[in-house]
C-alpha cells in the first residue's frame, strides 16, 4: 500500500437561508432594491447546499508543518 502523506486542505460549505417578507413599493423594480439593501437583517430557514461547496487542495505538507499543525487530521 502506498504511504499516506499530509495536504493541507482549505474546504467552504455552502448554505443558504430563505424566507418570504411583504415589501411596500412603487413597482416591483423598486421592491427589488428595497430588498437588496435590506437582505443582510433578514433571518429565515438556513439549509446546507452542497452543490456550491468549495474543496482545494494547497500544497502537500512538511513533516514540521504537520508537527505544528494544530487542526483537525483526517485520515
Amino acid at each position: 500500500m502506498s504511504e499516506l502523506k499530509p495536504y493541507k486542505m482549505f474546504w467552504s460549505k455552502a448554505y443558504y437561508s430563505c424566507g418570504e417578507v411583504v415589501v411596500l413599493a412603487t413597482s416591483p423594480e423598486a421592491a427589488d432594491d428595497i430588498m437588496y439593501e435590506n437582505i443582510g437583517d433578514f433571518e429565515g430557514t438556513a439549509n446546507y447546499y452542497p452543490d456550491e461547496d468549495v474543496i482545494e487542495c494547497e500544497d502537500e505538507m512538511t513533516e514540521l508543518e504537520l508537527a505544528e499543525w494544530k487542526g483537525k487530521v483526517i485520515k
